[in-house]
Formats: C-alpha cells, sequence, structure tokens
C-alpha cells in the first residue's frame, strides 16, 4: 500500500472594496449618503429582473445624471457582489465611507462621482484581503475656548473606548475572536485623541464612532488602509 502526502494552496477569489471620500459640506454627503443607498437597493433589483426593468443598470442610471460615461450594464459583471451583504454607505459628517464586504470589484466611477460633487477620494481599496484599519482623530471643536471641558470629554470618550458602551462591542462576536481591541492614544496634537480599530464589518464600525463621537460632543476625521499584515492589523500602533 502507498501512501501519498500532498499540499495544496487555495485562494479566496473575492475581497473586499473601501472608498473613503472627503467633502466640504456635510449637507452633500448626507444627500449622496441617501442618493447611493437607494441606487444600490434599485440596483439589486434590477439584476434581479432585468427584463421587467430596463436595459440600463441604475448605476448607469446614476453616472449619467452625475454626468459621467460608463457602460450602460454597469455592476452587471465581477463589479457586484455576488455574495455577501449588499454594499453599505455610511456619512461621517464631511466624510463618505463605502464598504463592500466580498466581491471581486466595484465600480469605478464611484471615485469620479465623488469629484464630480466636489469632493476628494482619500483612499480606496479594491480587492483587498487583510484587515482593513480605521484611524479616527478626535477632538472637541473650539476646545481651545475651554480647555478643561475640552479634557473632560476627550477623557470620557477614550473611557468610553477603553470600558463602555464602545467597548462592550469588541467583547463578543466576530470582532472579540478576529481582530485586536482597538487603540486609543494621544493625538498629533494638543487635545486631540487617535483611536485606531480594524472591524470586520468597516461600515458598522465606522458608523459606531460616529456615535461615539456625537454622544461627547466631539469631532472626527477618518483615514484608512489595508494592513500590510494578518497577524497584528494594529501592530505599528503599539507602544514598544
Amino acid at each position: 500500500m502507498k501512501i501519498r502526502v500532498m499540499q495544496a494552496f487555495s485562494g479566496n477569489n473575492s475581497g473586499s472594496y473601501v472608498l473613503l471620500g472627503s467633502f466640504e459640506d456635510a449637507a452633500r454627503v448626507d444627500a449622496l449618503s441617501v442618493e447611493l443607498s437607494e441606487v444600490f437597493e434599485a440596483h439589486a433589483r434590477w439584476l434581479a429582473d432585468r427584463s421587467a426593468m430596463g436595459p440600463r443598470s441604475p448605476l448607469a442610471e446614476l453616472a449619467t445624471k452625475h454626468g459621467i460615461e460608463t457602460e450602460p450594464n454597469v455592476g452587471a459583471m465581477d463589479d457586484w457582489p455576488t455574495y455577501g451583504s449588499m454594499p453599505a454607505v455610511v456619512g461621517l459628517g464631511s466624510q463618505l465611507l463605502i464598504f463592500v464586504d466580498y466581491a471581486v470589484t466595484f465600480p469605478r466611477f464611484l471615485g469620479e462621482l465623488v469629484y464630480r460633487n466636489g469632493g476628494r477620494v482619500g483612499a480606496e481599496v479594491n480587492h483587498g484581503h487583510e484587515a482593513i484599519v480605521l484611524v479616527h482623530e478626535i477632538w472637541k471643536k473650539d476646545g481651545w475656548n475651554d480647555r478643561d471641558a475640552m479634557e473632560r470629554a476627550l477623557a470620557a470618550c477614550r473611557l468610553d473606548v477603553e470600558e463602555g458602551p464602545f467597548a462592550a462591542l469588541h467583547d463578543e462576536g466576530e470582532d472579540a475572536t478576529r481582530r485586536p481591541k482597538p487603540i486609543v492614544r494621544q493625538g498629533d496634537w494638543p487635545g486631540m485623541i487617535t483611536l485606531v480599530h480594524a472591524p470586520i464589518d468597516v461600515a458598522a464600525g465606522a458608523a459606531a464612532v460616529r456615535a461615539l463621537v456625537e454622544r461627547h460632543g466631539l469631532e472626527q476625521r477618518l483615514r484608512l488602509f489595508e494592513s500590510p499584515r494578518s497577524e497584528d492589523p494594529l501592530s505599528a500602533f503599539r507602544v514598544t
């Protein structure tokens, strides 16, 4: 009898998609968030019954509305998630976040849509396989006018992250078993703290921080990137 031992490798054919746009006007972000959410839902219905809804996809209609040229059937092939959750859109004050958890790619004209509406694309991760790291700079608006109040608000926010309601989000579920706990450290400027985390659901994680800062009367600004390592995506932010 012969026994053969073989080693095989396989790969995940899909990854995540994230786009972060920054604008001057929070009202523009709110309007785009609503519009994109409605179009994504309409596009899912179009894919389910194209014959009843016409040859042009809702995504193509969105592009035309904003003066962007694209294919009539955009979003009908690998540029729309076949599995996983619906694309999520989150308004973060003057920033707009789009997140798809499992897709080959996503329509490239969305970056142009951000620019057409007066914004800038701060980050785009197309087909990411490692954790998406969210870096939130948090501060109190006009905090220098009352430094004591500023320090109290930041301290309360930090306690919330480490021991309060926000911390509780990471005590159970997928994030608790597959992601490190969030890190809070002193920001680059006085009166600022930095919150770093790598939630599995990027949209839900960003929305949770939005609720956190609003609860404490603070402001926030988001940066994000795909971690270069899978073992500890927050390793670059740990004090050694």
